[in-house]
């Protein structure tokens, strides 16, 4: 607990948490670091991975097209435990597993599921650290802030009344630590700005990010 904790402090510098500096601590097996740590808008944490069906594929696919929406890009970390404490979702403890190929199967789902491809994107398994196992990992997938003209990235596929509809898409944006469903008007908003760059316009405003006064 003590190595964890020195290298939270040293790894945040001026003590504000970066994608880069929660990347170092895992990388280095300290996710131990990250208990007592709040999902945000840049961390998201999963006690699990579970891809055996098509709506654990476009949930994972839901929540890594959100940080890709988002303008500063973000992480997904699978082992690692949260609870509800007033209203927020808190890191609770370090699940770890073995490697048995996860890497090369998120990447597969996300390559299927996720348009256009995520520039950047890096899957790969870290140490839990020196408290488990050499063969115990975390899964981590580490999506960098994308090009605004890449943006908006697509779900292929939604899940509708329980109901897998392969022939819908969705559009996820994450607000703070929770994913939301962009409305009609956020499409269209985002529509429009497309055709309008289409045309040569270049007075227009973000079109996934605070809209102008």
């Amino acid at each position: 607990m003590g190595t964890d904790a020195i290298s939270l402090l040293e790894s945040h510098g001026e003590g504000v948490a970066t994608i880069e500096s929660l990347r170092a601590l895992l990388e280095a097996g300290h996710a131990g670091a990250l208990v007592g740590m709040y999902e945000s808008q840049m961390l998201e944490a999963k006690r699990h991975l579970y891809l055996e069906d098509d709506k654990a594929r476009l949930e994972l696919a839901k929540d890594v097209s959100a940080i890709a929406n988002s303008s500063g890009g973000g992480l997904v970390v699978v082992g690692l435990a949260t609870r509800r404490e007033s209203g927020r979702d808190v890191v609770t403890g370090v699940h770890p597993f073995p490697d048995t190929g996860q890497v090369s199967r998120v990447r597969a789902v996300l390559d299927r599921l996720v348009y256009p491809p995520i520039e950047g994107l890096d899957v790969s398994m870290v140490p839990a650290g020196s408290s488990y196992l050499p063969e115990d990992h975390l899964l981590l997938i580490a999506v960098p802030p994308q090009p605004r003209e890449m943006r908006p990235f697509l779900v292929t596929g939604v899940v509708v009344d329980d109901t897998v509809r392969g022939s819908y898409i969705g559009l996820f944006e994450r607000r703070g630590e929770d994913v939301v469903a962009s409305s009609p008007a956020s499409i269209h908003a985002g529509l429009s700005v497309g055709l309008a760059l289409m045309r040569g316009h270049t007075d227009i405003p973000e079109a996934f990010g605070t809209p102008p006064a």
